[in-house]
């Protein structure tokens, strides 16, 4: 959702996330984003899950919600309909995120105020590991992200040599 409807929700931020992890044919826009967990109720359905106030004011549903929904389309009345498959379980999204600057430096794609690290901050290494020694290419990288993203917690070295640890924190 757009940023400026954040205040609209009493409800607590639960988390502030830095991001540059998307990118499109033009490049990566940077987004600060707000999460706050509320009640949603669409097509009828009702769920209480992590919603994203974005300052780039997207305003988007996601797949992590349309995936539990049998969605089908009926142009004539111009109706989306959603038929529920399973149990609605969406985590809250991951406020820390790598990508890769090169084989063996990572850079910081997603983070939060609560780390000692800015977007764009170079890694020499997660648990010991470049990104040469877990990914062939950016596309293995892009197709394989959970081999990185699974860590229970992460023990980064900056190219500056400083030593962070980061928990893997995904619940509420």
């Amino acid at each position: 959702m757009p940023i400026n409807l954040a205040n609209q929700f009493s409800e607590k931020v639960e988390q502030i996330i830095l991001d540059k992890s998307t990118s499109g044919i033009y490049g990566t826009n940077a987004d600060s984003i707000i999460v706050k967990k509320l009640l949603v109720s669409v097509a009828g359905f009702q769920t209480e899950m992590p919603v994203e106030f974005s300052s780039l004011n997207k305003a988007l549903l996601g797949n992590e919600f349309l995936k539990h929904f049998q969605v089908s389309i009926d142009n004539e009345n111009r109706e989306i309909h959603l038929e529920q498959k399973e149990i609605v379980s969406i985590s809250k999204p991951r406020d820390f995120l790598l990508g890769i600057a090169n084989d063996s430096t990572w850079i910081v794609s997603r983070t939060s105020p609560k780390y000692q690290l800015k977007l764009g901050d170079l890694i020499r290494s997660v648990n010991g590991k470049k990104p040469i020694d877990l990914f062939s290419s950016h596309c293995d990288y892009v197709m394989n992200y959970r081999k990185l993203a699974d860590f229970d917690s992460y023990e980064l070295v900056t190219v500056d040599n400083r030593m962070l640890r980061i928990e893997n924190d995904e619940s509420f």
